[in-house]
């Protein structure tokens, strides 16, 4: 019986130092039946180029160019002509095991899941280990146990997981938020989730996530990181229009944290903008107050911490 086809996005801009290694763990994946699409955004070095000779060199590989427009237009093109049964998201600058996506797709089968996740284990550029992503216990999760999921897998991004391509295709279908600079993968995470009937987590360190010294994700405040604020605006709504309460709710917590973390950033990095810290007290009293109104006790597990921004 032949494998089914299985699609690896992987948006590209400016990465060429880093190609390479992406592209080995890819190519060289145990699971053979591959469909693999590079979408260069519009790069400015010599990433367009070293993907075109990546395409001479295997078969597998489609390499689409176009204007620069952010990783999510990136993403998108993509969807928009992946012929796969399942697809699976790689960042240019990280790299997979060998076994990646041959053990997301046996954990997928073997469950009757909608979408297999793994974890990521931080390394530097060099290789090194830094850390692990919260791990725990193989498990399957089916979607009548929302709010359990919800919590468990919050934080994912749609890096790290095999997800069956159908669950992007119902009506409407579902892509990245081009106008979010931060939090557009935990965007569609969530979205695919109210679609899903079946969830299989692995804790095995597959995904080898390349935390750089320019990474926006590990640098201190800015504004551009208020994107990750609007994203969890989202998210919550994705949850309400579902008609999942418990989750809409939770979500609602999330976000009050998110503009917690955001004001620590602000703190701890001397910043002096009295426009977003307003904003982003405004924001976490006002999900404070929903979770407050509407569950009893919700509202007692929030730190002392985010109410001494409060007021």
């Amino acid at each position: 019986m032949k494998e089914p086809l299985i699609s690896v996005i992987v948006p590209v801009y400016n990465s060429e130092k880093y190609l390479d290694q992406c592209n080995t763990s890819i190519v060289n994946q145990s699971y053979n039946n591959l469909e693999i699409i590079y979408v260069d955004d519009g790069s400015s070095d010599n990433s367009g180029v070293i993907l075109d000779e990546f395409a001479k060199k295997d078969d597998r590989i489609t390499v689409i160019h176009k204007e620069n427009g952010g990783v999510s237009s990136a993403r998108n093109k993509a969807l928009d002509i992946m012929k796969g049964e399942y697809v699976t998201f790689i960042d240019s600058d990280d790299y997979v095991d060998k076994d990646y996506i041959l053990s997301l797709y046996n954990n997928l089968i073997k469950t009757d899941a909608d979408i297999s996740i793994c974890i990521f284990e931080e390394v530097d550029e060099k290789g090194n280990h830094i850390s692990y992503e919260r791990s725990g216990e193989a498990i399957t999760v089916n979607v009548d146990d929302n709010y359990d999921l919800f919590s468990y897998y919050a934080g994912k991004r749609t890096c790290v997981m095999l997800i069956k391509t159908s669950l992007f295709k119902v009506e409407p279908p579902i892509r990245y938020d081009a106008s979010l600079i931060i939090g557009e993968d935990k965007l569609v995470f969530n979205q695919l989730l109210v679609r899903c009937k079946k969830i299989s987590y692995s804790p095995d360190a597959l995904y080898k996530y390349v935390r750089h010294s320019e990474s926006a994700m590990r640098s201190g405040f800015n504004e551009k990181k208020y994107s990750v604020i609007e994203a969890h605006k989202k998210i919550a709504e994705v949850y309400k229009n579902s008609g999942y309460k418990k989750l809409y709710l939770k979500s609602k917590e999330m976000l009050a944290f998110q503009c917690y973390d955001l004001l620590c950033k602000l703190k701890e990095n001397k910043v002096k903008n009295n426009k977003i810290r307003k904003k982003l007290k405004r924001e976490m009293r006002k999900h404070i107050c929903i979770i407050w109104k509407t569950v009893d006790g919700i509202g007692l597990r929030i730190k002392y911490t985010v109410l001494s921004f409060i007021g």
